[in-house]
């Protein structure tokens, strides 16, 4: 996982969020900066840095990241779009995002550490 391209675009889909009213986004990931996907490639092929949470029995369908766990009980988008209001949606996105970035922040933290202490 090429660690700072990712928590880029988490932290940038997590600012979206904040800046923007709530349902203003359609289709969360897929109508974003985040998603990098065109017409003419494949998510799998576009090197999306959401590729790397989605389960792998789901990297080949159309919109993989629509399948990536983010609660607890294991809702995706693909779930929460049919079963939870649009502000409830939202919310559960926001607190993934959240939780996403301050793991990855903490892994990049901790790495750098690593990579200092060796030098030294």
């Amino acid at each position: 996982m090429e660690l700072r391209g990712t928590l880029a675009g988490l932290r940038n889909h997590f600012e979206l969020l904040s800046r923007k009213e709530q349902g203003s986004i359609p289709l969360h990931f897929e109508d974003s900066d985040i998603c990098c996907r065109s017409p003419f490639f494949s998510c799998r092929s576009s090197r999306c840095v959401l590729m790397n949470f989605v389960p792998e029995e789901f990297r080949s369908e159309a919109v993989p990241c629509r399948h990536i766990p983010l609660t607890e009980r294991g809702e995706s988008l693909e779930v929460l779009y049919r079963t939870r209001t649009t502000n409830e949606t939202e919310s559960v996105l926001n607190t993934w995002l959240s939780s996403m970035i301050e793991t990855l922040e903490s892994f990049a933290s901790n790495k750098e550490v690593g990579q200092t202490n060796r030098a030294a």
